[in-house]
Formats: structure tokens, sequence, C-alpha cells
């Protein structure tokens, strides 16, 4: 049974997601984070404090907010029989799994719910989703996201993920039911977390600022001896050459940006065989199948 601590504050709020993992970081565990948050090897240390965690709010972040009530009314015209209100808690179980929650909903059919409201651009929805006109599949981190937080609350057999596409002003409602399968899987893997006396490995790709940010920030003034490091050789061969063929790569990319645009001249959109090109509020190229 889940416990339940109503959010009175934001830094309460924040100070409760450092103790569990939330709905938004289980993904982490299986490789499948959103993006701009951590992997499992930074939650790690964040849950143990030798980082900080803090995240600086972008403008997607705010934005996403400040939209979020007015989805939420928007929904509730859409759907008059569904009794939507603020969920203003934070809830929580003994294999310290948490989540708040975006809304509450009473469903004429399937009863008390949850809703989480996701907002988006068309382009975003149509590469991130998959949507034949019948099912949809969200992204596999909110589709682990809604599992969550159907394991922690406990009691609710269903989660409506509203998804606002915002530039075509449409709303996809994707109902999702409790997969007790499922969650026992995730219930799992936070448990074998919060267990983990070392971290896990890190992401050579992902962690890369992180690992040099932390080794950086207790390193001596002593010297690697990596003459007989073939490995290590390598990987310093590889930082280097890569390195000169993004730079020439940029230089390309901008080069090959001007030739356009001076062709272009005062027009907005160009069309060749394959692509669109658009100058508008930034240069953009774009494939397009069948064109």
């Amino acid at each position: 049974m889940a416990k339940i601590i109503p959010i009175t504050d934001e830094a309460a709020w924040l100070d409760l997601r450092k103790q569990y993992v939330t709905s938004t970081e289980t993904a982490s565990l299986f490789g499948l984070q959103m993006p701009s948050l951590p992997t499992a090897f930074e939650l790690y240390h964040i849950k143990r404090g030798t980082i900080s965690g803090e995240v600086q709010a972008n403008n997607y972040m705010v934005w996403g907010r400040i939209f979020e009530d007015a989805i939420a009314e928007v929904i509730k015209a859409d759907n008059p029989e569904w009794r939507i209100s603020p969920m203003r808690v934070f809830a929580y179980n003994d294999s310290r799994m948490g989540s708040s929650f975006d809304r509450f909903m009473i469903h004429p059919e399937k009863g008390n719910c949850l809703l989480e409201i996701k907002m988006t651009s068309y382009r975003e929805y149509k590469e991130k989703y998959i949507d034949d006109g019948e099912f949809i599949e969200a992204p596999a981190y909110y589709e682990v996201q809604c599992q969550h937080q159907l394991e922690v609350i406990d009691e609710y057999e269903w989660i409506c993920l509203a998804v606002a596409i915002v530039d075509t002003r449409q709303i996809k409602y994707i109902w999702r039911q409790r997969d007790r399968d499922f969650g026992r899987s995730l219930r799992e893997r936070v448990e074998w977390f919060w267990n983990l006396t070392e971290p896990p490995a890190p992401d050579l790709v992902k962690d890369s600022d992180l690992l040099a940010r932390m080794h950086r920030a207790v390193n001596t003034e002593t010297t690697y001896d990596a003459t007989d490091d073939s490995e290590f050789l390598i990987a310093a061969m590889s930082y280097k050459q890569e390195g000169e063929r993004e730079t020439k790569a940029k230089e390309a990319k901008q080069k090959a940006r001007s030739e356009m645009i001076l062709k272009m001249g005062e027009n907005r959109n160009a069309w060749c065989n394959g692509y669109k090109v658009t100058n508008k509020s930034q240069f953009r190229v774009t494939e397009v199948k069948g064109k």
C-alpha cells in the first residue's frame, strides 16, 4: 500500500524526490531515460549525494508547466463526463519507488484513474510515437513512467496519457491498464538499484561529460604512465582524429548551408529530389520520402 504525503511547497517536493526513484527516473535503470535526464550511473551518484541532481529549468520545462493547466482545461471541455482534479501528493512504497502525479480522474467506465499530461509538436509526435490510427505506442520512457505511477499508487487500474500536439491543437489519449508483471519488474529493478554498493557501469557516450567533471574534481598532480597501454593509445588517437573530423564536418555543413541560402535568395522554402529546405526561424533540411 502506498504512503501518501501532501505536497505543500516545491522545496519539500524536491527533497522527497531525492529519497526515492521517481516515475521519470525509472526508465534510466533500463537505459531508456528521457532526453536530458540522468543515466543509471549519474542517478546512482545523485541519489547517494555525491553530485548535485539539480536541473536548471529550460524553456521547454517552463512552458510545459504553464501549459499543463491550460491543457487540463481543454481535456475537461472535450470530455465533460470525466471528473478531473489536481493531485498534489507524493506517493511512495517500501521499494523506495516514488511519484507525484499530474491529475486524478474519475472516469464513467474505468473508475478512479490517473491522468498524465504531455506536450509536444507535430514533428516530434511523428518521430517519437507510433500511431497507426487504431493503437498509439508512446516512447518507452513514457510507457515506463505510466506503469511506475500505477505501481506506486497501487489502487487504480488505469492511467490516461494525454499528449497535446500544440501546433495542430490536437490531444491524443493513450489509455494504459496496470500491468502487474511490468510493475513487479520495475519494483525489482528499483530495489536492485538501492542495494548497489558500487555504481553501475557508465555509458561511455552519455556519461562522458560527467566522468570528466567528476575525475577533474579529485585528480592530483600525478601522471598516468600509459606507455604500455594499447587501449589508452587507441582511445587517444580516436579522440584526436574524431575531433579533426568533427571540425571538418562542421565547416562543410556551414559551407553547404551558405551555398543553399545564396541560391534560395528571398525564398523561404526550397524543394529538391528527396529534401525540403526551410529558412524560417532556423535553417533546416528535412528528408522527404516520395518527393
